[in-house]
């Protein structure tokens, strides 16, 4: 098995056992690091992180960091930035940009996009 993969496994079993740390401007940064690396394994492995993680209070700039995520080039980001956007809490002045983001995706070319983008939006409507 990949180290790599052995040291995000740890990682997320730790933060899924204490859920708290999420809340820690430490954590928020340093995904917030990792999310402006332009490097698209970087990128989509940090999405895929934090959409496996119990976010209940992520900070604006981590939203927002999300949400540019999901006008990267490559759709494989954009499909794994609104997968994340669907998954995190988000406070109610987030969400009403996070909803016109994904109100603008349902536009995209690729269809995959729009359902993404539409089972993103019917997500945060539960919440």
């Amino acid at each position: 098995m990949d180290p790599h993969y052995t040291v995000i496994d740890h990682l997320k079993s730790s933060l899924k056992r204490q859920p708290r740390l999420l809340e820690e401007e430490k954590i928020q940064n340093t995904f917030i690091s990792l999310l402006s690396i332009d490097n698209i394994k970087t990128l989509y492995e940090t999405l895929r992180l934090i959409s496996m993680l119990p976010f209940q209070q992520p900070s604006k700039l981590l939203v927002q960091k999300i949400q540019k995520t999901c006008s990267h080039e490559s759709n494989d980001i954009k499909e794994a930035g609104i997968t994340v956007l669907a998954h995190i809490v988000v406070t109610a002045n987030e969400k009403d940009s996070v909803r016109k983001l994904l109100l603008e995706l349902l536009h995209n070319k690729e269809a995959t996009i729009r359902q993404l983008a539409w089972d993103a939006l019917g997500e945060i409507g539960k919440k």
